[in-house]
């Protein structure tokens, strides 16, 4: 998945409304110095998830099994996308 850099900023910021609204949930650090560690969090688990989508899509088109943009292509996509998320402890 890709997200556009004020998509990232907007999500943090979500993050964290939604974290300080938790009863006793507080903060040691500056809100600003948390945001940009989400941030930096958020950016680092879409680049593993490009690596495994980038990855999955060369070995398919290595294949030649599958062609792209068909059904069975998307499919074989889903089912070793979602190995190797399971793999690297992404998704349950």
């Amino acid at each position: 998945m890709r997200l556009s850099n004020s998509k990232i900023i907007h999500l943090s910021k979500v993050i964290i409304n939604g974290l300080q609204n938790l009863e006793g949930v507080g903060f040691k650090k500056d809100l600003k110095d948390v945001q940009r560690v989400i941030e930096g969090i958020i950016h680092d688990e879409l680049h593993k998830e490009q690596e495994i989508e980038d990855h999955v899509n060369e070995l398919l088109m290595n294949s030649r099994k599958y062609k792209s943009g068909t059904r069975e292509y998307d499919e074989e996509f889903q089912r070793l996308f979602n190995l190797e998320m399971q793999k690297k402890g992404l998704k349950s």
